[in-house]
């Protein structure tokens, strides 16, 4: 053999052979057999006979938890914006990639805010570039859920 048709006999046999024999292989053995499908399995799980009636007391584990979760939000506010400079503010904020803005009810009055944000130091951190964008100082102010 030549060295052409040995490096054909390479290419074009033994590496599609070898990289497609497990596929090819899986494929006849399951041939007859649904794989794959885009409907929800069932539950197989056994199913407990168990029900609990309004009239039977629960026991509840002493070691078992109840715990209260606070959820906390951040919010920074603008008092100080009016109507007429509200317009400038976004403008500006814009600029930094801030697109939008709340408006938070509070004894009559609508103050305009940005956020909501999970983490407090993150509200700061946005609240310094908007400082150093616009010269407006926000106030963060914590909401709970």
């Amino acid at each position: 053999m030549n060295f052409k048709s040995l490096y054909f006999l390479f290419t074009l046999i033994i590496v599609p052979v070898y990289i497609f024999f497990t596929p090819v292989k899986d494929y006849i053995e399951n041939f007859n057999k649904l794989t794959y499908s885009l409907e929800m399995p069932k539950n197989n799980l056994s199913k407990d006979n168990y029900s609990i009636t309004d009239d039977q007391f629960i026991n509840i584990d002493g070691k078992f938890l109840l715990e209260q979760k606070i959820s906390e939000s951040w919010v920074l506010i603008y008092p100080n914006l009016n109507e007429k400079s509200k317009t400038d503010f976004i403008d500006k904020i814009n600029n930094i990639g801030i697109t939008s803005m709340i408006k938070l009810k509070q004894k009559n009055n609508i103050i305009y805010g940005i956020g909501p944000f999970v983490d407090k130091q993150m509200a700061e951190d946005i609240s310094m570039r908007i400082m150093k964008s616009t010269g407006e100082k926000g106030e963060t102010k914590r909401l709970n859920n």
